[in-house]
């Protein structure tokens, strides 16, 4: 008779919506921890800075759990001559200490020249994008060293041989948590 009346309570628990909110509940629960860790592993970064040779705004570092990406944005030439160099390594990096380590650099030399002013303002040329997965220009150590600061370096040589050293500390902001 116990067993009856187990069997009959059960059997209304079920058809009753209490099972429905439970599980409404439980849903509700993990869909909340899930969204708070994405929100939590987003980050993203705004930078901007002014050297001897670049105006550098609107630049954006994104980091999330399945994608990376940075954005060099607006760089303007700002010397009133346009530069030709014959041998150039142009790119954004973090700093360790005294060392500066690179997250993405464009390079290359010709004895007949380039315009520093073209290298520079390309829209294409600073913008990295990679899966978190892959560890190329976004490594943990380098994530970490964001901390530290943010640079833009341009090393060059014109055509008479002068070496162009601009290392260009960057304002860098989180705008997320």
């Amino acid at each position: 008779m116990n067993s009856k009346r187990l069997k009959k309570k059960l059997k209304r628990f079920i058809v009753s919506y209490q099972p429905l909110v439970i599980i409404l509940v439980i849903l509700l629960a993990v869909v909340l921890i899930h969204t708070n860790n994405i929100i939590k592993s987003i980050k993203t970064y705004t930078f901007s800075g002014t050297g001897e040779y670049v105006e550098i705004n609107n630049g954006v570092i994104s980091l999330n759990y399945d994608m990376n990406y940075l954005n060099g944005s607006d760089i303007d030439y700002i010397k009133e001559k346009d530069l030709t160099v014959v041998d150039y390594k142009i790119g954004y990096y973090v700093k360790d200490g005294d060392n500066l380590i690179s997250i993405g650099v464009i390079e290359d030399q010709n004895e007949d020249g380039f315009s520093l002013k073209n290298i520079l303002e390309g829209k294409e040329t600073f913008n990295i994008m990679e899966l978190n997965s892959n560890n190329f220009h976004f490594t943990k150590e380098r994530i970490d060293l964001l901390k530290n600061g943010l640079y833009f370096v341009i090393e060059a040589k014109d055509k008479k041989g002068n070496d162009i050293n601009d290392v260009v500390k960057l304002d860098i902001r989180k705008i997320t948590k």
